[in-house]
C-alpha cells in the first residue's frame, strides 16, 4: 500500500524531487507544450546563410520547466540545401532521459527535412509522453 507524500511540508529532511515539481507543473498548466511570453520569446535571428541564433525565452513541456536564460542565446548551424530544391527544417526543442542514471536534458536542435522539387512538408518529429517515462 502506498503512503501519501506531503510535498510542500517539513519532512525534516530534504525531499521534493523534480518529479514532484514537473507533475504540479503538468496539473496547475497542462501537460502539453507551451512559450511564455517571457523574455524575447525564443526569436529566431538570421545571422548568417547557415547560422541561426535563438533567443532568451522560457516554456513548459510537460511540466518540466525549460529556460534559456535572460540576454543569452544558442547558436544553430542550418545545413546548406541543394540547387533547385526545397527543404524544411525545424528547430526544436528536444529532451533526453538517461534510462539508467535518470538524468533528463533538453536542447536546442536543428531537425533537417527532405529536399524536393515542390511543396516542401515539415521536418519529422517525434513526439511522446515524458511524464510517464
Amino acid at each position: 500500500m502506498a503512503k501519501l507524500h506531503l510535498v510542500t511540508g517539513y519532512a525534516g529532511a530534504e525531499h521534493v524531487t523534480a518529479t514532484d515539481q514537473a507533475a504540479l507543473n503538468a496539473a496547475m498548466i497542462g501537460t502539453g507544450q507551451f512559450v511564455f511570453d517571457k523574455g524575447n520569446v525564443f526569436k529566431a535571428q538570421v545571422v548568417t546563410n547557415n547560422q541561426i541564433r535563438v533567443l532568451d525565452g522560457e516554456l513548459m513541456m510537460q511540466g518540466r520547466f525549460v529556460r534559456l536564460n535572460p540576454d543569452t542565446y544558442v547558436e544553430l548551424t542550418i545545413e546548406s540545401g541543394t540547387q533547385g530544391k526545397l527543404r524544411n527544417d525545424l528547430i526544436a526543442v528536444r529532451y533526453t532521459k538517461n534510462t539508467s542514471t535518470g538524468v533528463e536534458d533538453v536542447n536546442l536542435v536543428v531537425i533537417k527535412g527532405t529536399a524536393v522539387n515542390s511543396k516542401p512538408v515539415d521536418a519529422a518529429v517525434t513526439e511522446a509522453d515524458i511524464t510517464n517515462g
